[in-house]
């Protein structure tokens, strides 16, 4: 599921999202149109040119990624950049089967207190 030849495309896709991102940047700052975006609209403002074709990810995973990107920077009020540079996608990803059958806060906090908290 996770040793795809094609993980590391979307997960550097994911990386550079949450670092360099015009929307996630306006996210971080409290940008109310940026903040009020459902997930297909903030989607299709990623540049998906970069990756390449048949990328995938599993859909369980991407989502549980979305959610724990999404929680630690609510709870711990930390910008995306700072988040992805601690925990990049490809090490969250590492971690998804030890965390995943704990809730989200609680895995989040974990997280937060290992690799986050300097």
């Amino acid at each position: 599921m996770f040793n795809n030849e094609n993980d590391e495309d979307i997960y550097t896709q994911i990386d550079t999202y949450m670092q360099e991102s015009e929307i996630r940047k306006r996210m971080d700052n409290g940008n109310w149109s940026a903040l009020m975006k459902g997930s297909k609209q903030v989607y299709n403002s990623i540049p998906h040119q970069n990756i390449s074709v048949g990328a995938k990810i599993d859909d369980v995973l991407a989502r549980w990624l979305a959610e724990v990107y999404v929680f630690i920077q609510w709870k711990y009020s930390l910008p995306s950049a700072y988040i992805d540079e601690k925990l990049p996608t490809n090490t969250l990803a590492e971690l998804y089967y030890p965390l995943h059958e704990i809730s989200i806060e609680k895995a989040c906090n974990k997280l937060y207190e290992g690799r986050l908290n300097d």
